[in-house]
């Protein structure tokens, strides 16, 4: 019996701390505010004429959300935008982005895509502004 009592003891304490850490310690997190949604009068399935009719209605009186759309480039382009110093070597061959020291492009001269030996070498960082960018940035 007192093995059982004090284990209920040590869970109402465990509890007790975990709620008193929850209350004084965990930093309270702003109320989200949500937009009213203005309701479509029955009836109007069909969109009006001139409309766009693409289904993401913006009620009236507001401005639509802007899409931001980043063009894609080919890594050669992204290469061509800036000035770069060559690095090769047995092992990685690239280049370094002479502004801001970005080391964007930068391939494993001894390991391939796939097993085949005119396979293209493994990329294994890629300038900003293509579709895979992954690059290093110093200062």
């Amino acid at each position: 019996m007192p093995d059982s009592r004090n284990l209920i003891i040590a869970i109402v304490l465990s509890l007790i701390v975990l709620i008193g850490w929850q209350y004084f310690f965990v930093p309270q997190h702003p109320a989200t505010v949500e937009q009213p949604v203005a309701s479509e009068p029955a009836g109007t399935g069909t969109p009006a004429a001139g409309g766009t009719g693409t289904g993401a209605e913006t009620p009236a009186g507001q401005a639509p959300a802007p899409v931001a759309v980043t063009p894609t480039l080919t890594r050669e382009q992204a290469l061509a935008l800036s000035p770069r110093v060559p690095i090769a070597t047995d092992a990685v061959s690239g280049s370094i982005a002479l502004k801001g020291a970005r080391l964007d492009d930068l391939r494993l001269n001894e390991f391939r895509e796939t097993v085949d030996k005119n396979s293209p070498t493994i990329v294994l960082l890629s300038p900003a502004g293509t579709a895979d960018g992954y690059f290093a940035e110093f200062g």
